[in-house]
């Protein structure tokens, strides 16, 4: 998708609005609209009634407005009815309205094989290909097919285009810690706190053992429960005096991911949303300007539980009562 824009959009105006925005401002803009396109990424964060509806979309595209995103299978499932797909009926929750499913139903779909059958990715692993070794690599992280398709320096393309560059003399750092907590049954929760280094050469720029102690208290205490702990493989996970620590606490149970494995981590999902959503096309001009701008965004993902189940969902997990 992203190469076609590329290439067959090289003039076009390209508009990507905040999923939060009140999409009727794309009708009342000026000038032509024959040459505007508007980039809808997961675009069912945008199914409401105030943002992409049924009437929305038939008047963009009588203006002559381009209308793209990328819709993930499972949401695409979710958004058919029965006569196209499976029934939310038989999924987790209740059936969506009309509304949204409409508006799916009206685009004109081109599908990709993201997922590779095991078989397939047996046979593509015994290659020595440089490049269907990075795909199979990155298979979680953008399907093999997407790999492939779009090929790494498209792929480099698009992770710059919303990776934030900052120039200047400051050596002050900001750091963020955050837990991603889910309970069947229950919505799901953002725990975070942010860190600002102080800016001495000799300071310490990240997180010590005592905040990620200080983090999970309060997670304790916010979540009313035992906690069963995830996480990876960083040092200060790891040290001596966070183990001491945690395994005087009745309540905590701590796991660790496989070596060098971020695609099963659900908060490494919240990153791309912050950095697209908040902190992309923005000159900070203070460490506080940014630390607001995080809150900001962070308090953003808190409340919207589709958000951060998504984070799980792309690692491939699930969650099951024991």
């Amino acid at each position: 998708m992203f190469e076609g824009m590329v290439r067959d959009l090289r003039d076009w105006s390209v508009c990507k609005p905040d999923p939060d925005a009140d999409l009727t401002f794309l009708t009342s803009s000026s000038g032509s609209d024959h040459e505007k396109a508007v980039w809808l990424d997961d675009p069912h964060n945008y199914l409401r009634p105030d943002g992409l509806t049924p009437s929305l979309l038939d008047r963009l595209v009588r203006r002559g407005t381009v209308v793209l995103a990328t819709l993930r299978t499972e949401f695409h499932e979710h958004y058919t009815d029965e006569e196209d797909g499976p029934s939310l009926s038989r999924g987790t929750g209740p059936r969506l309205p009309s509304s949204p499913s409409r508006v799916i139903r009206a685009a004109h779909h081109i599908t990709l094989d993201r997922i590779w059958t095991d078989d397939e990715r047996r046979a593509a692993s015994s290659r020595e290909g440089p490049r269907i070794v990075a795909a199979l690599n990155a298979d979680r992280a953008h399907g093999v097919a997407e790999y492939l398709a779009a090929g790494p320096q498209v792929l480099k393309r698009w992770k710059a285009a919303s990776r934030v560059r900052v120039r200047g003399r400051s050596r002050r750092r900001i750091s963020i810690a955050a837990l991603t907590c889910y309970k069947p049954g229950h919505r799901s929760r953002l725990i975070y706190r942010p860190r600002k280094d102080d800016g001495q050469r000799d300071g310490r720029k990240s997180f010590s053992w005592c905040d990620y102690r200080d983090l999970l208290t309060v997670a304790h205490q916010q979540l009313g429960g035992p906690i069963v702990l995830v996480w990876d493989n960083l040092n200060v996970h790891k040290a001596a005096n966070l183990r001491e620590w945690a395994e005087a606490r009745d309540w905590l149970t701590i796991y660790y991911l496989p070596p060098y494995a971020p695609d099963l981590n659900p908060v490494e999902g919240i990153w791309p949303l912050l950095r697209r959503g908040w902190l992309s096309n923005v000159a900070f001009a203070t460490p506080e300007h940014l630390i607001q701008s995080i809150r900001r965004g962070l308090r953003h993902i808190q409340y919207r539980s589709n958000l951060k189940d998504g984070c799980l969902a792309e690692t491939g997990l699930t969650i099951r009562p024991t």
